[in-house]
């Protein structure tokens, strides 16, 4: 018996290795190459971050590729290489042809912003062996142009077909922007084909709006509500009474037009989009906001809400949230974000008990928006850094830190954290059930 299980083994890994002729060689960061950081050639990722770019040496065509939930941002045909421009800090990149089979590469040194990268491949033709212990599947779905993913690749768009997949028990996605995705079981027999027909579910409901669009999914509607871009004064302007030095100086920002949400992302959000409930089990009623969630957690559901509707969605920048937060083009020049009075737009130490409570209990702001001074921290996109008494157009915070912003205050804060201008700072990797996440989208 045990004769019989290691030839069975090794037949089983001289199968693999027949249809993984698709290989790394080498990997590395070409320092004197600023392909990925000169204008004509850069390209930034959903938050206007600069990409890196991958340079890919291979003389075939006709790859697929997948580097995570972050997402590949382009992609270019050249002459012998392929440009794979990836949002920094992925951590592997996964690879398909149909004739040289599959690659799952884990990096093997940090991928920076605005760095340009070397990868080599080296590619066998699968079919030199013949096909004949392989199986075959096709993948068809209503609508077509559907993304086909094979046990995690990216292998192609439907209708698709494959002549070599190995045998054995595989998981296969569907996925298209605007529908919910698709996952089956398959097990694939030798010398056999195996079909899959999918009829994808519509994700999402639309209404634009002239101030506002709204957005169902699952049966959970949420708004995003229209910023007109503006120029204003960021940090400890007159009005900030009891600042910190992190607020100063005060300087002059200029934006462009975007959205952010009506309220902090809500528990019912968050499952409808992820299908889980991270939140404090003292606080995961379906309209309080979503807490205990990193930063990196953020940006998985902005991707993955971006799919599900077709929208560029984002963490707002700390210069959005709080243009956003003081009223836009429609401010008062409040303490808080609507009143001068604390309590009637915010929930802090003084009158929550140090408890979230749900959304939309307290006053809005001048844009109509809801408790953007306490109930819990927001996570903005910027790293934490100190400011300069530089004009700024659309900044996106320093391009490295320890520290990402996070702003707004919480039940448990006092009255000055509540200010619009008061900020603060934690590690990424945070989860507290007084730090939650409002959303920003790209203009409609």
């Amino acid at each position: 018996m045990k004769r019989i299980f290691i030839l069975i083994c090794c037949a089983a890994m001289e199968l693999l290795a027949q249809a993984q002729e698709l290989k790394v060689t080498d990997f590395y960061m070409d320092q004197s190459d600023l392909t990925a950081n000169q204008q004509g050639t850069m390209v930034l990722d959903q938050n206007g971050e600069k990409c890196a770019l991958i340079k890919i040496i291979t003389t075939g065509t006709d790859f697929r590729f997948d580097v995570g939930s972050l997402g590949i941002r382009k992609v270019e045909q050249k002459a012998g290489e392929i440009w794979l421009y990836v949002p920094f800090g992925i951590k592997k990149i996964k690879m398909n042809h149909q004739k040289f089979g599959y690659c799952e590469y884990p990096t093997t040194v940090s991928i920076e912003r605005a760095r340009t990268y070397v990868m080599r491949l080296h590619t066998k033709a699968v079919s030199e062996g013949g096909n004949e212990n392989f199986g075959q599947i096709t993948v068809n779905s209503n609508p077509e142009g559907a993304e086909v993913y094979l046990d995690g690749v990216n292998v192609g768009f439907t209708p698709y077909y494959y002549e070599y997949a190995i045998p054995g028990k595989h998981r296969i996605s569907v996925r298209k922007v605007g529908f919910f995705d698709s996952d089956s079981n398959v097990d694939i027999r030798k010398g056999e084909n195996s079909t899959i027909d999918e009829t994808l579910v519509k994700s999402c409901d639309i209404q634009n709006k002239s101030d506002r669009v709204d957005i169902t999914i699952k049966d959970v509607k949420f708004s995003m509500i229209r910023v007109d871009g503006g120029t204003f004064i960021m940090g400890a302007t007159q009005e900030q009474r009891d600042t910190k030095v992190d607020e100063q100086p005060a300087h002059v920002v200029t934006l462009s037009d975007y959205y952010i949400g009506e309220t902090e992302v809500t528990n019912a959000l968050w499952a409808a989009v992820m299908g889980n409930s991270p939140s404090h089990t003292s606080y995961n009623a379906p309209q309080m906001p979503v807490n205990m969630i990193s930063w990196d957690d953020c940006m998985k559901f902005v991707n993955r809400l971006s799919t599900l509707t077709g929208l560029q969605f984002s963490l707002p920048t700390e210069s959005q949230w709080e243009y956003a937060a003081r009223g836009g083009n429609r401010t008062q020049k409040n303490l808080f974000a609507g009143s001068n009075n604390a309590k009637d737009v915010g929930w802090y130490k003084k009158n929550s008990r140090m408890e979230v409570k749900e959304v939309k209990q307290k006053k809005p702001n001048e844009l109509g928006l809801y408790d953007m001074s306490g109930n819990v921290f927001e996570w903005c996109y910027d790293w934490y850094g100190l400011y300069k008494d530089e004009v700024k157009s659309n900044p996106t915070g320093p391009n490295t830190g320890t520290q990402r912003v996070i702003r707004s205050g919480s039940c448990a804060a006092k009255e000055r954290e509540l200010r619009v201008s008061c900020r603060a700072a934690n590690p990424p990797s945070s989860q507290f059930s007084a730090i939650g996440m409002r959303l920003a989208m790209t203009e409609y």
